[in-house]
């Protein structure tokens, strides 16, 4: 499986279990996640027009439930790596 088609999935799944689902979100000024979902009770973030990709965890009041970091590899990257963009 590609990266791409991974993300695919994490993003209609998550949206089919009820929470809206930004890709690429800006955790920290360093650091993105592939794929948050978000529990829209809380919903504080963008309006419904608007792309939940474009949110700052740290800047709006949002409350992320799940975060993916996805590597096509297993070199892509080091796990230290990933689970430092996920605790930002």
């Amino acid at each position: 499986m590609t990266k791409e088609s991974v993300t695919n999935i994490l993003v209609e799944l998550g949206k089919k279990l009820g929470f809206r689902v930004g890709t690429e979100i800006q955790a920290s000024d360093s650091a993105w996640v592939d794929v948050v979902w978000f529990d829209d009770r809380f919903d504080f973030g963008p309006k419904k027009e608007d792309k939940w990709s474009k949110v700052k965890t740290w800047r709006q009041p949002v409350l992320p439930v799940a975060g993916f970091e996805i590597e096509a590899s297993a070199g892509a990257k080091p796990l230290k790596g990933s689970i430092a963009n996920l605790n930002d």
